[in-house]
């Protein structure tokens, strides 16, 4: 193991990202999953008709929050692999925004019903339990306080 403890962290990083993007693309995939559970939470308060257009903004929103966690995975990585004395601020950072996000997706909804279902919801806790164990992990290496060079 280096120093710097990269050699640990890195990796479950990686594994994040990776998380990252199959949650991201999974909605794409799903068949209906996305579009049953709007009718339902809108059935009563929005033309069928409408619902398709809120589809495509719900399918767009998930997909566009798992960009930015890549992004954010990546940017994490790099600070990490580059011993910087930042690495854990950014990736305190990544990681605590990321969570919110997350814990979000589970509760805001309309009409007393969340508009992320259950399941993409509950998916997009994975990476964050990755974050948390890389977190972990680069907490307990040492202080990252000199650039490699």
């Amino acid at each position: 193991m280096d120093k710097f403890g990269s050699d640990r962290v890195v990796p479950v990083m990686y594994a994040g990202l990776v998380c990252t993007v199959v949650v991201a693309v999974l909605p794409l995939f799903a068949g209906d999953v996305l579009g049953r559970h709007l009718r339902d939470v809108y059935t009563g308060y929005v033309d069928a008709a409408n619902i398709g257009s809120t589809e495509t903004v719900v399918l767009g929103y998930l997909v566009a929050i798992g960009v930015l966690g890549a992004l954010a995975w990546l940017w994490s990585i790099r600070a990490v692999r580059r011993r910087g004395p930042r690495a854990r601020a950014v990736v305190i950072t990544a990681f605590a925004v990321a969570t919110c996000l997350a814990v979000a997706n589970l509760f805001v909804g309309e009409y007393g019903k969340p508009l992320v279902p259950a399941l993409f919801g509950l998916l997009g806790l994975v990476p964050c339990a990755v974050g948390l164990a890389a977190l972990v992990l680069l907490w307990r290496s040492p202080i990252l306080s000199s650039p490699r060079g």
